[in-house]
Order: structure tokens, then C-alpha cells, then sequence
């Protein structure tokens, strides 16, 4: 239920049933109509435009600053880890037909192989199925399992497969973290997600030290004027911001 409230109210739908919902006040006086089809209008507009929406999620999302060695030197590296939060995965996006990371969690995947390498660490993963699955869906933690073997050479030091959502892969991973004595982890996620991420760890497990190690969305040094025209991927950060400010305020 939760994910079709979601697939409703986030953009692009959002906007399309809003501008339905002006167009059914048809009988309203013109003057107001008018008004009501330009706002819808330009919602539409701006919400899929990236010089709109990236400086929005840049006030939501600061770029941070990045883990160095400073912050994990070797005598502190014997209880930490690197732990990716997965995004979901795609159905048939495999050679074989298989499921695959989707574009999210590959990114982060990607990103949070570097670090396990670059500060010799191991890596963990989180993620379980989406809340409405496909019956033949695996988790994305089996899928995450196989795609290390087979593209990075390394298998997860656990990989927790329970979760829906942030608040449990904050919730379950905590009980790993806390079985294994683990006491500092770099968490890996899309700087958009990082705020709510960190949010949902530190209140799982307040002994550890969450550093934060994010995918960055930084703003460009000049803006070109079709930075502010509709874009695929202007729709699609702009939906990834709405979700995130929708999760946020309703804790998940």
C-alpha cells in the first residue's frame, strides 16, 4: 500500500493527477482556472528541470566531505567496515534474464568497493525486497552476493537481507554490527539518502561511529539554458528528492 501512495504522489504522477484535478474544476470561474493550470503547469516544469532541482537537493544534501586516511588510520581499521545500502534491483537486466543491482545500488556498490579497497577494510551490504516483490524477486543482498564474485572478485563480509526500507536496514544491520564488534563504519549511500540514512543508524546503533562516505551531487560551475528545460534526468533526481522528503517525514 505504502509503495502505491508513494508511485502516486511522487513526480511525474504527482504532478499529472494534480493538473487532472485542475482540469476536473472546469466549471470554476476562469480567472481561477487560468491560474490553477499555469501553477500546475509550471510544477510540471520545474520539478523535471536539473537547474531547479539539483541546487533543492544540494540545500537538502550538502556535498560532504569525504572519508581520508586521517579519519580511519590502520590502528583503528581492526573493527571497521564499509557497509553499502542497497537501492533495488532490475528484472531482467542480466545476460541470462537475471535480476541485477539497479542503477542505485551499483553506483553506491561501485563506490563502496573503492573504499573497502582503498582503506583495505571489509564490506558489508544491506538489503532486503522491495515491499511489493515480483514472486521469482531474490533479495538484493543475493543478488549484490553474486555480482562482487562475479565483477569484483570478493564476497560481502555479510550482506544482511531482511530489509525493506532504511529504518530496517538500520535496524538489522545493527545486530550484525553488534555481534561482530564493529565500532566504526563508513556508510555508503546517495548523498540525497545520506541525511536519513545517518539519521536511521545512529539511532540503531549509538556505539558505533557512522562516517559518512556519500555519492555527491555537486552544482555545476555555469548554468546553460537547457539546464532549466525538462530533462530525463532532471524527472528523475526530481523524483529521488521528493521520495526522499516523503520518507523523511513520514520515518522510514
Amino acid at each position: 500500500m505504502r509503495s502505491v501512495l508513494a508511485a502516486l504522489l511522487l513526480p511525474p504522477t504527482g504532478f499529472l493527477l494534480l493538473l487532472l484535478a485542475v482540469l476536473a474544476l472546469i466549471r470554476s470561474p476562469a480567472l481561477w482556472r487560468r491560474v490553477s493550470l499555469a501553477a500546475a503547469f509550471l510544477l510540471l516544469w520545474l520539478g523535471g528541470s536539473l537547474g531547479v532541482v539539483v541546487p533543492l537537493a544540494h540545500a537538502w544534501a550538502p556535498a560532504a566531505v569525504q572519508p581520508t586516511l586521517a579519519m580511519v588510520p590502520a590502528q583503528r581499521r581492526e573493527h571497521t567496515l564499509v557497509l553499502v545500502l542497497g537501492g533495488g534491483v532490475r528484472r531482467g537486466a542480466g545476460p541470462a534474464g537475471e535480476y541485477e543491482p539497479n542503477a542505485e545500488t551499483l553506483e553506491r556498490l561501485h563506490r563502496g568497493v573503492w573504499w573497502a579497497r582503498q582503506f583495505d577494510l571489509p564490506l558489508a551490504f544491506t538489503g532486503g525486497r522491495s515491499p511489493n516483490p515480483q514472486p521469482d524477486q531474490p533479495t538484493e543482498a543475493a543478488v549484490v552476493r553474486r555480482v562482487l564474485a562475479a565483477h569484483y572478485g570478493m564476497l560481502p563480509a555479510w550482506a544482511e537481507d531482511r530489509s525493506s526500507n532504511t529504518a530496517e536496514n538500520a535496524r538489522f544491520s545493527a545486530e550484525f554490527l553488534r555481534q561482530l564488534g564493529v565500532r566504526r563504519v563508513l556508510l555508503v549511500t546517495h548523498a540525497l539518502h545520506m541525511p536519513r540514512a545517518m539519521r536511521h543508524f545512529q539511532a540503531a546503533a549509538p556505539g558505533v561511529e557512522f562516517i559518512s562516505a556519500p555519492l555527491n551531487q555537486t552544482l555545476p560551475a555555469t548554468w546553460r539554458l537547457l539546464d532549466f528545460v525538462p530533462s530525463p534526468e532532471g524527472i528523475r533526481m526530481g523524483r529521488y528528492l521528493a521520495y526522499e522528503w516523503l520518507a523523511n517525514a513520514t520515518g522510514h
